[in-house]
């Protein structure tokens, strides 16, 4: 069927998804991507939710994703992608304004029904941007033409991550200076509606014909199973999602208990400096995958990222602002590459007739295996290797004293480390280069 969308309708099209995503990354700059983010996590410790209950939360934020799959028959059977897309976005935005407001009208003593209230709220808004996940990824699937993908992933990431490291300064100012639960719920309204207005953009954005032949049933769940290259896909992300998001519902509480930082130094030193890297850096990743493949820039930039968990051991209170910027300058060169490939690699391995089922699968095992599994398993271990660190008292480097943070670290090093050694490099792409005509950059 190819793709039926040319000429100034696809310029106009593309320049609306980048100015869509642009509104909505000043959204999970605060939230996170589909929760966590360094307000989000400021927001939970203001409330008195603990290490624990805060893993919780981000692990019922994932199984929500659960729902995606029924939605996958529904958007290529109905061929209403854009207005399932425009739906669940819309519901997932705005729940947000609900959840600011339970500091308003809960009271601060009742924090159990706070925690139940918030977990629902981001369960049902996560299980929503599941399914806006994967009507997005079909539809720009079937929208933006193979050729420029790359250049056009990676200009779309540079302008979005300028937006992201503005809008991050400014709500890190904000909150540091006006530090209250009202002023956290005017926050998430004013983000909300943001993430809105990101959705709103999509109505002008036109929607090719879903490219399918036949009926989608529970049948094709098992078409991803078969195919081994993509299962091979599946399994590696999979993988790679835990080791990744092991310490992810950790590391602003550890930046923010541990080192003691503000929310504009969180900010400052994480993200601004991480986008500024990605900024520079972003075009010459869209080239390289252009030239070489996905897969072998994924495999080098997921050995880098490898790295930096252990980098975090070191931070203290004293030197966090010499630390966190080199690991924030590695995630911002190296994280785009990795992110890019992927979603590279999970539209354009799957056949156009099953391709949003095939997304729809990638999407749920990668999130609740990956993700949703690291962080339940992540929050047990926090909260029961806390008091044995703390009544073991081990000398640890710099002159620190081990805690579950170095511990959690730790752990997330190894299996990064062997995930991007032993399984990413198993993944076929046709038409990609080797990893050694990439390294030794040859033309």
């Amino acid at each position: 069927m190819g793709n039926r969308i040319k000429g100034k309708d696809l310029r106009q099209s593309l320049t609306y998804v980048i100015i869509a995503v642009t509104l909505g990354n000043v959204f999970f700059i605060s939230v996170g991507t589909p929760v966590g983010g360094a307000a989000f996590t400021k927001f939970a410790v203001k409330l008195g939710i603990d290490d624990f209950k805060y893993g919780i939360i981000l692990t019922l934020a994932i199984l929500g994703s659960v729902i995606q799959l029924p939605f996958s028959f529904n958007i290529e059977n109905s061929g209403k992608r854009k207005l399932i897309f425009l739906a669940a976005g819309f519901i997932h935005r705005l729940l947000y304004i609900p959840i600011a407001l339970i500091p308003l009208f809960v009271p601060s003593a009742n924090k159990n029904l706070i925690f139940i209230s918030i977990a629902f709220l981001i369960m049902v808004s996560s299980a929503a941007n599941s399914v806006v996940g994967v009507a997005f990824s079909s539809w720009m699937g079937s929208l933006i033409p193979l050729r420029i993908r790359g250049r056009y992933f990676s200009k779309r990431m540079m302008i979005y991550t300028v937006s992201g490291a503005l809008s991050g300064l400014i709500i890190g100012q904000y909150i540091d200076r006006f530090n209250s639960l009202t002023n956290y719920s005017i926050l998430f309204i004013v983000i909300a509606l943001f993430g809105a207005a990101d959705i709103f953009c999509f109505i002008f954005i036109k929607d090719p014909p879903v490219e399918t032949t036949e009926k989608q049933s529970i049948k094709t769940l098992k078409e991803p199973f078969k195919d081994k290259n993509y299962l091979k896909l599946i399994i590696s992300v999979s993988l790679w999602n835990f080791g990744i998001n092991l310490p992810t519902p950790f590391l602003f509480m550890f930046m923010i208990k541990q080192l003691n930082m503000s929310l504009f130094s969180i900010y400052l030193l994480s993200q601004f400096v991480s986008n500024v890297a990605t900024i520079l850096f972003v075009q010459h990743i869209g080239k390289a995958i252009d030239k070489y493949g996905n897969r072998p820039v994924a495999v080098i930039s997921a050995f880098f990222i490898s790295i930096i968990p252990f980098l975090w051991c070191f931070a203290t209170p004293h030197n966090y602002y010499f630390i966190i910027p080199i690991a924030s300058l590695i995630t911002g060169i190296f994280w785009p590459g990795f992110e890019m490939s992927f979603i590279n690699l999970s539209i354009w391995l799957a056949p156009k007739k099953h391709r949003t089922s095939y997304l729809a699968n990638y999407t749920m095992f990668t999130s609740v295996v990956g993700i949703g599994l690291s962080y339940l398993l992540g929050s047990c271990f926090m909260r029961f290797a806390e008091p044995y660190l703390k009544q073991l008292e081990a000398p640890f480097l710099v002159g620190q004293t081990l805690n579950h943070y170095h511990a959690l670290f730790i752990l997330t090093f190894i299996t990064r480390l062997l995930i991007s050694l032993f399984f990413l490099p198993r993944i076929n792409e046709s038409n990609a280069r080797s990893l050694k005509d990439m390294i030794r950059g040859k033309p």
